[in-house]
């Protein structure tokens, strides 16, 4: 049977921890190895983890002594992992009770290991949770070998939902683990790295909960960063370990991806200096809704995946 390691930094989330443990230790069947990682926080994590972890028997609680941030905490968790695979559940997150048996019983349907697996998720904004309307990529449970996964990869960029994904340990172990310098951005890249490398799967069930809320990983990651930055170094390791996606087409709309992510977030924290943008942005959401005003953005900086988009994430969940 394939096993599986939870892999949880942390730093300062003991708002959010019980339940992101919880969701763990509640799963129909257990992961096989449970470890933690806190990131020198300074409230009651890790007093919170240690109580929660007390009867879990294969656990690693590890304290960081400085603040290495989030990336290098969970390749420092990675390295005590003996499981197969590995999902890197962020501490704010949540699992549906399946979602590890669903990844045991579905990938030992095939005789290939994928490089990644992922499933559907909510998302929750101040304890309510909807539907997180991520492309639909099938409506049942599929495996792309890794033609098919760079294809979808070519006209989405990414279909992967956050608290789903989990990796092949010795192929990520193979990419180098997670990049830190691209922050909110690791587990994309390393997620596509391997798709292509050893293809997917994707299974259409609603299986985690991503937190929405203020000043997340990924916000952080790019108001700190110009999106050429980041995308200069997507592409580095991109072409180095998966060079048969990493070319030039691709390159070029993940660029305009990572942009449109970049100036959301810019505008979304009224931080953008050109001045006629922001009125326009401020008239828009005034006027029309957030959702429509990032809607244009979407249109403005990424025309390329309006029809993908359209398609996999509205009109298949219609018409089956």
């Amino acid at each position: 049977m394939t096993t599986i390691a939870v892999v949880m930094p942390n730093r300062n989330d003991s708002k959010f921890l019980n339940k992101s443990i919880d969701s763990v230790l509640n799963q129909s069947v257990l992961p096989d190895e449970f470890i933690f990682i806190d990131d020198n926080s300074s409230d009651n994590s890790i007093l919170i983890a240690r109580n929660k972890l007390k009867n879990f028997k294969k656990k690693k609680i590890i304290q960081n002594k400085s603040n290495i941030g989030a990336i290098n905490s969970c390749n420092k968790g990675i390295k005590y992992v003996k499981s197969d695979y590995l999902i890197t559940l962020s501490s704010n997150d949540e699992m549906d009770k399946d979602l590890i048996l669903s990844f045991k019983s579905t990938v030992s349907k095939f005789k290939k290991r994928p490089g990644i697996w992922s499933a559907l998720c909510w998302k929750t904004i101040n304890d309510k949770k909807i539907k997180f309307l991520s492309p639909l990529i099938s409506h049942k449970l599929v495996f792309l070998n890794k033609k098919e996964f760079m294809k979808y990869c070519f006209i989405l960029g990414n279909y992967f939902t956050t608290p789903t994904k989990i990796f092949n340990k010795n192929e990520l172990l193979k990419i180098g683990g997670f990049d830190y310098r691209i922050g909110g951005l690791a587990d994309w890249s390393a997620g596509i790295q391997l798709g292509a490398r050893c293809g997917a799967i994707f299974y259409p069930k609603y299986l985690g909960s991503l937190t929405i809320h203020e000043n997340n990983f990924l916000s952080r990651t790019l108001l700190n960063n110009s999106y050429k930055h980041l995308a200069n170094l997507m592409m580095a390791n991109g072409i180095k370990f998966a060079p048969k996606l990493f070319k030039s087409k691709f390159n070029d709309k993940l660029v305009k991806r990572i942009q449109f992510s970049h100036v959301r977030c810019l505008l979304e924290n009224n931080i953008y200096k050109n001045v006629f943008f922001k009125i326009i942005y401020k008239l828009s959401v005034l006027l029309l809704t957030k959702k429509i005003t990032g809607l244009l953005i979407f249109f403005v900086y990424r025309p390329f995946d309006i029809v993908y988009y359209f398609y996999y994430c509205l009109i298949k969940r219609i018409v089956k």
